[in-house]
């Protein structure tokens, strides 16, 4: 497929607070790409994620822009669950009240939760920009067989817009390095050892 021409589009860079999207971001500044950083608040992620989002990511990669999914209406007794929740989580979570909603969690054979939660409000944010905008990912080819078969480039249908996965060949080490290069402290979960 021909690339398509990055610099009359928007690229939307999605950002997650992990290492991958974080070294997308770096890259795009590196090669004077201009993007919108933008999260999508699952409202499950880990309180240094969100601390690392808030507080220290900005700095770096620019302002992000925080987008939530749509959230069903609840009965009364099931918000009052919901709230019981969220009060110790520390914030409105969708994924406590889409799992209350639907009555199930997410599981490998009923994977509503990446769907519900991160395909349909990115799709949202998108409607209406057309073949204006890109919507660019930082996976890499290297953390699965599924991932190892992506394009760099590809035509979204469902999005209606070009899909560029700026890392797909990248190494770990091509995402540490970048990071180092500009000084960039990981989330501090990688610190505490995780991967």
């Amino acid at each position: 497929m021909k690339t398509p021409t990055i610099h009359d589009k928007t690229v939307i860079a999605s950002v997650s607070g992990g290492k991958d999207s974080t070294a997308m971001c770096l890259h795009l500044k590196e090669e004077g790409i201009p993007y919108v950083p933008v999260f999508i608040d699952t409202g499950w992620e880990n309180a240094a994620t969100y601390e690392y989002l808030r507080d220290y990511l900005p700095s770096v990669i620019g302002d992000i822009t925080w987008l939530e999914p749509k959230l069903p209406t609840l009965t009364a007794e099931v918000e009052e669950v919901a709230r019981g929740f969220e009060e110790r989580l520390g914030h409105r979570s969708a994924m406590v009240r889409i799992t209350l909603h639907k009555g199930m969690f997410p599981s490998r054979m009923r994977r509503w939760c990446t769907r519900d939660l991160k395909v349909s409000t990115i799709k949202r944010y998108l409607q209406g920009h057309g073949d204006e905008v890109i919507n660019s990912i930082g996976i890499r080819a290297a953390e699965s067989l599924a991932r190892s078969k992506m394009p760099e480039w590809e035509w979204s249908e469902g999005y209606d817009c070009h899909i560029w996965r700026p890392l797909i060949e990248w190494s770990t080490q091509d995402v540490i390095d970048i990071h180092a290069r500009h000084g960039v402290l990981p989330n501090p979960n990688y610190l505490a050892g995780a991967k």
